[in-house]
């Protein structure tokens, strides 16, 4: 049993995963908004890679939709057209989703769900406010990563989770000091 486990872990697929996972987890740590964004971009595009090798078409769709939305936030190229912008990312998200043929099961809706809280959470400028939306997505894609077979995905969320609420109190508890 043991052994299974672990041949079904070391693969290559999920080996990517938990390289995405190990650069997500360290994103939230940042103190800025746009450090923050920076590195969840490029988690996304290892993730984009990870799904792909799982075999989950809209995930991988979501992740580079993500990427490229993290990447023009995170240089603040959107800056003056945020609402626009999300807008439009999200507007990308569904059609690539549909367009792919990707929307093949129930468990796509999640995907949706979590890339839509993904795209809110983008719209904040305050990385407390960007932190709890967070926990709502981490949240939705915990789900969908546990639906897939993503261990690195699992692994991530949970992490994000946990790091969120870490840096929550840490920033909150210097603001007392």
């Amino acid at each position: 049993m043991m052994l299974e486990l672990f041949q079904e872990t070391v693969t290559p697929a999920q080996l990517v995963g938990w390289v995405g996972f190990i650069t997500m987890a360290s994103a939230y740590q940042f103190k800025t908004a746009k450090k923050i964004r920076f590195v969840a971009a490029l988690a996304a595009v290892v993730f984009a890679t990870h799904f792909y090798l799982l075999g989950a078409k809209a995930a991988m769709v979501i992740a580079i939709v993500a990427s490229v939305r993290g990447f023009a936030f995170g240089f603040d190229v959107v800056l003056k057209r945020r609402k626009i912008a999300a807008i439009v990312a999200l507007a990308a998200a569904y059609l690539g989703v549909f367009l792919s043929g990707a929307m093949t099961d129930w468990t796509v809706s999640i995907a949706l769900l979590g890339t839509s809280l993904s795209c809110l959470q983008d719209l904040q400028t305050k990385a407390q406010i960007m932190r709890s939306v967070g926990l709502a997505r981490a949240s939705v894609w915990l789900v969908y990563n546990t639906l897939i077979g993503s261990h690195g995905g699992v692994m991530n969320n949970v992490t994000v989770l946990f790091s969120s609420l870490f840096g929550m109190w840490r920033h909150h508890r210097k603001r007392e000091c």
